[in-house]
């Protein structure tokens, strides 16, 4: 553009000088004997409309100057645009393999009731733990309220496929409808603690107790 521009002009001028000499050639003899102010006028008038030429070609070259500079803001800002993009999304795919990992390091426990024993003076009911995920350490196993046959183990480790049982012990009649809360505090493999929950609902009767496990979202300690 730049060197488009200078050959336009360029042949302008070219244009514009030889029709002005060929105006004037008689007439230069007459620029000696002309006042100052005279001839100033004269080469006002015969360069204006040149500088004229020249000036809206300057506006024309800073025109395309400034819109290439805009292209280049507009390519510069979707490239910025496109890496911000790509960095999204590397956190976010980084922020997905944290979650999968941290997931798969915990434990899946899974609880099962069935009545084993009743008669006029206690019901036994036989929780059964399984892990069906990955290895825990330092498992703590409580019941709300304490209704164990038996101390429950307050640590160890387990793995994936292991089972824990426990015995409940209730008085026979003593209600018709109970409800336990079993909580399992744990390490996990990536060694963060969490904790699952589980609401035992017990249902006595005429046949024996009928048991329902509700599990409560698990949560991080």
């Amino acid at each position: 553009m730049n060197k488009r521009l200078g050959c336009i002009g360029g042949l302008v001028s070219l244009v514009y000088l030889g029709g002005l000499c060929i105006l004037t050639h008689e007439r230069w003899s007459k620029l000696l004997t002309m006042d100052l102010n005279a001839v100033g006028d004269f080469l006002a008038g015969a360069f204006g409309p040149l500088a004229i030429v020249w000036l809206v070609l300057g506006f024309i070259q800073q025109g395309e100057e400034l819109r290439l500079n805009t292209e280049a803001l507009k390519l510069q800002a979707d490239e910025l645009r496109q890496s911000v993009a790509q960095q999204r999304r590397l956190v976010e795919l980084n922020n997905e393999e944290q979650a999968a990992r941290r997931e798969y390091a915990k434990p899946k426990f899974a609880v099962q009731g069935t009545q084993i024993l009743r008669n006029a003076e206690r019901t036994l009911v036989q929780l059964e733990v399984q892990n069906h995920g990955a290895t825990c350490t330092d498992a703590r196993f409580a019941l709300e309220p304490p209704c164990a046959w038996g101390d429950l183990v307050s640590a160890q480790v387990v793995r994936e496929g292991d089972i824990r049982q426990q015995m409940l012990s209730f008085e026979s009649g003593a209600a018709e409808v109970g409800e336990v809360r079993m909580s399992i505090e744990y390490i996990d493999a990536a060694g963060v603690e969490g904790l699952a929950a589980f609401q035992v609902i017990l249902s006595w009767g005429p046949d024996g107790v009928s048991v329902v496990v509700q599990r409560e979202p698990a949560h991080s300690l």
